[in-house]
């Protein structure tokens, strides 16, 4: 009952943990979009020559990851949530 009770608390703090990384990959998305705006036209790839115009794709991959593992995360650490009785009273002798 510990353990279930302590995985769920590690799962839930992962979550929060990945929502927090997403959130920061979103941030470095759009600074490099701005920074590498003039230097690659306006085309951002994940093979570019050029390491600056990477960036964006490399962050957006990033962000989307973080987000899909933020609601498996989420979905196991439900998965072992507690079960409570609506009417402890019946068991009672």
């Amino acid at each position: 009952m510990y353990v279930k009770t302590v995985f769920r608390y590690c799962c839930n703090s992962l979550a929060v943990m990945l929502v927090l990384f997403s959130l920061w990959c979103m941030l470095w998305i759009v600074s490099s979009f701005s920074m590498a705006f003039t230097e690659c036209a306006n085309a951002y790839e994940l093979f570019a020559l050029n390491p600056r115009c990477r960036q964006p794709a490399i962050a957006g991959l990033l962000a989307i990851a973080s987000l899909l593992g933020t609601v498996v995360v989420a979905l196991v650490g439900r998965r072992f949530r507690e079960k409570t009785d609506i009417n402890p009273e019946k068991e009672r002798p």
